[in-house]
């Protein structure tokens, strides 16, 4: 064994020189070079590290709260050990080295050492993938610093592997023809019908990567999606999630497939005069959606009751007008038959309760469809004659602060200012004797 093996040695032998040499390597790490006037200090020693460094420097440090040292220290003291003439040409920085057993490696050396193989993995990712959408990914993963991607290849590379070359084989399959479930989609994909499952964390980053491409072809902002904008992102790719229970309430609408065709299911509701929930599933097969009576508008009522009243009424008085009821919610569903009947050259006619949820809706429809989209019975006037006793929380108004349509402000100052929700159920009149006067 050479000296500098044997002196080494003593040194991992003996634990008081453990957080000593821990922290000589630190300094290189940060600064690459542990020369004679880099130095240390050790706070708190233990008996074990004040004994062992007294005896190895030659002077006590038993009384010490802290003990500082430098490479110079250390060297002076190596050299009047036994092995002294042996180390002469030895530097401290050699034997911090040999105690490691590893070659010295600084942070900035780490970090483009992680960088090289992170861009190697990358590479090879998209030198062995079957898509061109796949390679649009990895581009932006390289263009992106802070990512899901990287973090999870910091974290777990072996499960990122499998995300990634499910991902590939996915975006193999697209663009889709025809729509398809989620969970055929999925089997096709992956050979698991859940792999893309909204839970499993495959799914969560399919979901994120479909925003990447999708953000490249659109306006899209990349962020965390509620059930509804993940149905609809979904839609854009022609993969459907639970499209039975995905519906719009739709009465006195017709329409044309994309076949050209007439729609007989919107026909025969319209000519039944039925109030009836229209699946996705039906939804996706139009091509463009106007009122049965051709008047190139449609009511769009939030609440459900209060749309079935409002029918019943129309109904009762022979009023040819068309009602759309998204049940609440903007589910893709609504969205999508709005889309139809808005790019057909329509116009919607939004009435919904006087509170942070249902002005949040509106604005939504707003952004989405903006001239074609105008507020109904829905101003400071209507506003109190809905009002209730139902408070507002603060939390609840914050959802107000970043609406910036200047048409909604009288408004939600006023509701700011009262603090209390305004029902539709207590317009129901208003609302139908504005329909008769139309």
């Amino acid at each position: 064994m050479s000296p500098l093996d044997e002196i080494t040695t003593i040194f991992r032998r003996e634990k008081g020189f453990y957080r000593l040499f821990s922290l000589f390597i630190k300094k290189y790490k940060s600064y690459e070079r542990v020369e004679k006037g880099i130095s240390v200090v050790l706070n708190n020693p233990t008996p074990d590290e004040k004994r062992a460094i007294s005896g190895f420097i030659g002077k006590d440090y038993s009384k010490n709260s802290t003990i500082k040292l430098t490479a110079a220290t250390m060297e002076k003291a190596i050299l009047k050990t036994k092995y002294g003439k042996q180390l002469d040409s030895v530097s401290f920085q050699e034997i911090v080295e040999a105690y490691l057993g590893v070659p010295l490696v600084s942070n900035r050396e780490e970090e483009e050492l992680f960088l090289t193989d992170r861009k190697a993995y990358f590479d090879n990712l998209e030198s062995t993938c079957s898509s061109s959408l796949f390679v649009a990914l990895i581009d932006w993963i390289r263009r992106t610093k802070n990512n899901r991607f990287y973090q999870m290849y910091n974290n777990d590379t072996v499960s990122l592997t499998k995300v990634m070359h499910y991902l590939d084989n996915a975006f193999a399959l697209l663009p889709l023809e025809n729509y398809e479930y989620l969970a055929v989609f999925a089997s096709n994909a992956t050979g698991n019908p859940h792999a893309f499952d909204v839970n499993e964390n495959e799914g969560k980053l399919f979901i994120y990567a479909l925003q990447i491409i999708h953000s490249l072809e659109s306006d899209w902002e990349i962020r965390e999606l509620s059930a509804e904008e993940r149905a609809e992102l979904l839609y854009e790719f022609h993969i459907l999630t639970d499209d039975l229970l995905n519906f719009v309430s739709v009465f006195q609408a017709t329409g044309k497939n994309k076949n050209g065709i007439d729609n007989m299911l919107l026909y025969g509701a319209s000519q039944e005069k039925s109030f009836f929930h229209l699946p996705l599933k039906e939804v996706v097969k139009l091509s463009s959606v106007t009122s049965a009576s051709g008047k190139k508008r449609l009511f769009m009522i939030e609440n459900s009751s209060v749309a079935s009243h409002v029918v019943s009424e129309l109904l009762k008085h022979d009023i040819d007008e068309t009602i759309v009821s998204g049940n609440g919610q903007f589910k893709i569903a609504t969205l999508k038959f709005l889309d139809a009947f808005v790019e057909n050259g329509g116009t919607v006619y939004y009435s919904g309760d006087f509170d942070p949820e249902g002005i949040l809706m509106a604005f939504k429809l707003k952004k989405r469809y903006g001239d074609r989209l105008n507020y109904w019975n829905y101003d400071v006037k209507n506003y109190h004659a809905a009002l209730s006793h139902e408070p507002i929380s603060e939390r609840r108004l914050k959802q107000l602060n970043n609406i910036n349509d200047p048409a909604l402000q009288p408004l939600i100052q006023e509701i700011a200012e009262i603090k209390q929700s305004g029902y539709q159920e207590k317009m129901l009149v208003k609302i139908v004797e504005n329909l008769k006067g139309l």
